[in-house]
């Protein structure tokens, strides 16, 4: 009975990853989600309940969602050059972008301009004052946490001036 809902386990907690990365995404949550729920799916399937067979098979559709998700290009370890690294959440400052959604002090989202260094150069956003109109152009003013960043619109002439700055400064240093 207890090895039976292992496999059980095992599909409701690879579901549950996948729902978290729908609601958080980077990739943290899927590969294992992923390897979980298909475990846990042909454990059901074919009645396995031996803890060493699964255990086997964890590791190997583990291995397999990683192979193909590096073959995919969505998945990066860190060892390729492929996507550009970002240096934590303050490089995304001064990084421009626009507003999928309206953006208030407590909701919105943005998709930022060229390479993030992420998977998804889709963040959720908030402003400090007022509101911003969907498709709006804007900049990050703060990379928060790197999950929810905050910025304004780059039609905001304070925004144009400490931009402005910020690149002759990174032009003298490069």
């Amino acid at each position: 009975m207890i090895l039976e809902s292992i496999a059980a386990i095992l599909l409701t907690v690879g579901l549950f990853m996948l729902i978290l990365e729908a609601l958080i995404p980077g990739v943290q949550f899927i590969v294992a989600g992923i390897t979980m729920l298909v475990t846990g799916a042909i454990s059901l399937t074919f009645g396995i309940t031996n803890p060493i067979i699964l255990g086997i098979l964890l590791i190997l559709i583990g291995g397999l969602t990683i192979f193909g998700y590096k073959k995919a290009g969505l998945y990066d370890d860190g060892t390729s050059s492929k996507y550009e690294k970002t240096k934590g959440a303050s490089s995304l400052k001064y990084t421009k972008g626009y507003s999928l959604t309206k953006i208030t002090p407590q909701s919105g989202k943005v998709k930022l301009n060229g390479n993030v260094g992420s998977m998804s150069s889709t963040f959720q956003a908030r402003t400090p004052t007022g509101e911003i109109q969907k498709d709006t152009e804007v900049i990050v003013i703060n990379g928060g946490g790197g999950n929810i960043i905050e910025v304004r619109p780059t039609d905001d002439k304070q925004i144009d001036e400490m931009y402005d700055i910020n690149q002759s400064v990174e032009k003298e240093l490069n």
